[in-house]
């Protein structure tokens, strides 16, 4: 019993997408009954639109509102800098310190916008330099601590910055470095793209980030900009970001070819990624009048795996062989196994019919040479109860008749019965049933061809 629920613990901790890989009722079909399999095997399933639901809910949508907020943003930040360099430090404080609030409120927004992005950093480092030159250390480090969270990727330069600055923001990442949160981004879809973090452009490499706290994501390609994602790091966890650069909300392959497969599992490895899926499995399948093959793609552990299927048992043998929902049924070798027992038992009972309907017919057929009308002289000794009769001719053809249909019968019952019990035995004995699938290599991935 332990065994089972271990192993059914580990099924339900694995989470599944299943979505079609385009919009025709058999490809929806298709995928209904595979999500239904795996529900019955204990797994949590997500099937088509609740599945992109959970990506959707990581998209960030621009506060539009927000714009009439930021149409004066460059302007009071130019006069804030000024202010700064001609004035001092407590008249630029007055200037700079709501537009790094506002900047910092609606972050979403800005982050989304990199020139703003690129002014709100700069205000926060002004004000850094500002508080140091007024002796205000609590708020100097307070202010570092925000600029280094919310610009992980980012530092003050040389050019714009003394070193001291540069040096009291370091020492803020240096905190944040302590929860051990890292992130790295790759764009998805295009190429020549770049990853945008927290509407700052970033290279290859790995970023400290605050843990638990919303960082946002985006990738561009030329003047095509992909959807504003958010996601937070856990502590001590290092996490690389699918970035998508379209936004993934359906599947619509029109044909099986190689660049409809790689759109696909671009889609696929997002919803992956974004939706927390441990695995998804996309499935295609046309709509015609024959028996048309049935397209997978299982995306597991980052890899995908194209299969073709033909048939439906050949589906079903993929879709348990995919998954060992064969093996998690069996998985405890105590486990009662009823119909087994059923055949065994059934198998009893017809061959107990079968033989006392044999000899009811070869015992009426007995009688019948001691009738009045038989063909045959008895021998002396068969008769020695009543016999049967007298019949006519037609009468007794049809006795006869009666007899050898009793006697047939019980053969085919017994003949039954002892194929139930044998089969059941089997059962017993090896655990499963002689169903089974062979999967074979295909140009673009593996077919499936049914053998039930």
């Amino acid at each position: 019993m332990l065994v089972c629920m271990l192993i059914a613990s580990q099924a339900m901790a694995q989470s599944v997408a299943v979505v079609a890989l385009d919009d025709t009722p058999t490809s929806r079909k298709t995928a209904s009954r595979m999500a239904e399999m795996l529900l019955a095997s204990g797994r949590s399933v997500s099937f088509g639109e609740p599945a992109f639901a959970r990506y959707s809910e990581r998209v960030v949508a621009l506060n539009t509102t927000a714009d009439s907020k930021f149409a004066d943003f460059k302007t009071r930040y130019d006069k804030g800098t000024e202010v700064f360099f001609y004035k001092g430090e407590r008249d630029a404080i007055e200037l700079l310190s709501p537009l790094f609030q506002l900047g910092l409120a609606e972050f979403g927004y800005v982050s989304g916008k990199p020139e703003i992005a690129d002014q709100v950093f700069e205000v926060g480092v002004l004000l850094i330099r500002a508080y140091d030159g007024l002796g205000r250390q609590a708020e100097r480090d307070a202010t570092a601590q925000l600029v280094a969270k919310y610009f992980p990727a980012r530092e003050p330069s040389l050019e714009k910055s003394p070193p001291k600055t540069i040096e009291l923001v370091r020492k803020a990442k240096a905190e944040i470095h302590k929860s051990n949160s890292k992130l790295a981004l790759k764009p998805i879809g295009g190429d020549g793209c770049v990853a945008m973090m927290n509407g700052v452009e970033v290279k290859d490499g790995v970023f400290p980030v605050a843990s638990n706290s919303d960082v946002f994501v985006q990738a561009r390609c030329g003047e095509t900009r992909g959807p504003l994602m958010k996601i937070a790091v856990k502590p001590g966890t290092s996490v690389v970001a699918l970035v998508p650069v379209t936004n993934i909300s359906t599947l619509k392959m029109s044909d099986d070819s190689f660049e409809s497969r790689r759109s696909a599992e671009v889609t696929l490895q997002g919803l992956q990624f974004w939706g927390g899926f441990d695995e998804v499995v996309g499935v295609r399948t046309p709509e015609s009048d024959d028996d048309p093959p049935t397209l997978f793609a299982h995306l597991r552990g980052g890899k995908i795996t194209w299969t073709e299927t033909v048939g439906v048992p050949a589906f079903v043998g993929y879709v348990q062989q995919t998954f060992d929902l064969s093996a998690e049924a069996q998985a405890e070798p105590s486990s009662t196994d009823w119909l087994a027992y059923t055949l065994i038992g059934g198998g009893v009972v017809s061959i107990g019919a079968g033989v006392a309907l044999f000899f009811i017919g070869t015992g009426k057929a007995s009688d019948l040479i001691c009738s009045g009308y038989a063909t045959e002289k008895p021998s002396e000794g068969d008769c020695s109860g009543d016999p049967l009769g007298p019949f006519t001719k037609e009468q007794f053809e049809s006795e006869v008749s009666s007899a050898d249909t009793l006697r047939v019968t019980g053969v085919a019952l017994a003949g039954v019965g002892v194929g139930a019990i044998t089969w059941g035995i089997i059962r017993l004995i090896t655990g499963s049933d002689s169903d089974h699938a062979t999967i074979s290599p295909t140009h673009n991935g593996v077919q499936v061809w049914g053998t039930f």
